[in-house]
């Protein structure tokens, strides 16, 4: 049977979040243009990311954070 694709990442969350695991999901949409600015906002993602230790530990499928998938341009 054929099923839609979806990256190993993304199945990793819904299989925690559908599996009872009490972490906020974080989603980014915004991928700045500017490759300095963005640098800058990459960072700052990361840092902010880190400052909550539990959501920390489980950085790697909790916070959805892939352009290709996510970056919705200027709308």
């Amino acid at each position: 049977m054929l099923r839609p694709w979806r990256s190993d990442k993304l199945r990793k969350a819904a299989l925690r979040v559908h599996g009872g695991y009490h972490v906020p999901l974080i989603l980014r949409t915004y991928y700045n243009s500017d490759k300095a600015e963005r640098a800058v906002d990459d960072i700052r993602f990361a840092e902010w990311i880190h400052l909550d230790e539990f959501l920390a530990d489980e950085a790697d499928w909790a916070c959805l954070d892939d352009p290709e998938l996510f970056d919705f341009g200027d709308q």
